[in-house]
């Protein structure tokens, strides 16, 4: 059994929930048409009544059919309009949200180059930090033992007695001084 919004009225088969919509539409187009052939018949000067009965009842059988069948687009076609543009809808809602998503995951991808390359920068500059400092120990280390030779030279030029242990190097675990 239909339900009750596909329940059709015995004429033209128009579905209930339009019948209204297509009964005001087929009454207002048969009563303007209806007026047009009577004001044609008084306009013109039909030449007897009989001629201008004929006449609305000759223009009134077209205007009938013409009339049932624009009041069947008119209720079909707002309901098809509605379709067209839920359709619509629902297009543009997933191409928004698609479109959302690929920015969304641009971002993401943009932010974890930046968070990359700001690694890549620290490591770069701990590494630079790391070799200055080995280097800056290294001329340290360098200069305590040239200090320490100048000394044992000068007290072994003098004759003295150098007992002065030389200077420890601590070694890192690299290995390097």
């Amino acid at each position: 059994m239909a339900s009750r919004d596909e329940r059709r009225a015995p004429i033209w088969s128009v579905p209930a929930r339009v019948k209204y919509l297509y009964f005001n539409c087929f009454a207002l187009q048969l009563g303007w048409g209806a007026f047009l052939v009577v004001w044609e018949g008084a306009v013109f000067r039909t030449p007897s009544l009989t001629a201008g009965i004929l006449a609305l009842w000759t223009n009134l059988a077209p205007l009938v059919l013409t009339s049932a069948a624009l009041s069947v687009l008119l209720a079909e076609g707002v309901e098809t309009a509605m379709v067209i543009a839920a359709d619509l809808q629902r297009w543009l809602d997933e191409r928004w949200e698609r479109r959302q998503a690929e920015a969304r995951k641009r971002q993401a991808q943009a932010r974890r180059q930046r968070v990359q390359a700001r690694a890549q920068a620290r490591a770069r500059v701990r590494a630079e930090g790391r070799a200055e400092g080995h280097a800056e120990g290294r001329r340290e280390a360098l200069a305590a033992v040239q200090e320490w030779n100048e000394r044992r030279l000068g007290a072994e030029a003098r004759g003295e007695p150098f007992n002065e242990p030389p200077p420890s190097i601590e070694v890192d675990l690299n290995g390097t001084p």
